[in-house]
């Protein structure tokens, strides 16, 4: 065609295979997975506030904060909520999925969301901010998260705090909040 030498290969866009349903334990607290990261657009501190507002200390509730190695070491307090400060092989994040009943995506802004559809493909309900690529298909693989649009705030960071970077989704938090006593309630 255009002068092309080097054979082109069509990837199919979407998951791995390997991300597929399995059988949960049962009688254990309900597991809720959400994804903090260095940076502040996933919304990890967010999912931890409306966890904490739907659920509080209680027992019967779980929340999996998974992160990346970093260099700053946290530390959680409240004794229902797992902190993982680690890189995870694709392996290891399937057996994350496994480990939740529901991810909590309540991000700012995505081009694709693979995180939600993966764990969705694990057969976790998937609450996923309905906006940019998380809101493709969404009524397909998940359950959305309502917001509206800001003005995104990086002050603080210096790369960007000076920066026009445009808009980004701002969760409804009552939203989140309803929905995780929902998915508990039922």
């Amino acid at each position: 065609g255009a002068g092309g030498k080097v054979p082109i290969e069509v990837r199919p866009l979407g998951i791995n295979p390997m991300y597929v349903p399995a059988e949960r334990a049962e009688g254990r607290p309900l597991p809720f997975l959400a994804f903090i990261d260095r940076g502040m657009r996933k919304g990890g501190v967010q999912a931890l506030g409306a966890f904490q507002a739907a659920f509080g200390d209680d027992m019967d509730y779980k929340l999996i904060l998974k992160g990346r190695k970093s260099k700053v070491t946290a530390e959680i307090l409240n004794p229902n909520v797992e902190l993982i400060q680690d890189d995870y092989s694709e392996e290891q994040m399937r057996d994350l999925f496994y480990r939740a009943d529901v991810m909590v995506a309540n991000t700012r802004g995505e081009g694709f969301g693979l995180l939600p559809r993966q764990a969705a493909a694990c057969q976790c309900i998937a609450l996923a901010t309905d906006f940019a690529g998380t809101a493709d298909h969404l009524d397909q693989w998940g359950i959305g998260i309502d917001y509206k649009l800001v003005r995104a705030d990086w002050a603080g960071h210096n790369q960007f705090s000076k920066m026009d970077l445009g808009c980004w989704a701002e969760i409804n938090m009552a939203d989140l909040v309803d929905k995780l006593e929902a998915i508990a309630d039922n």
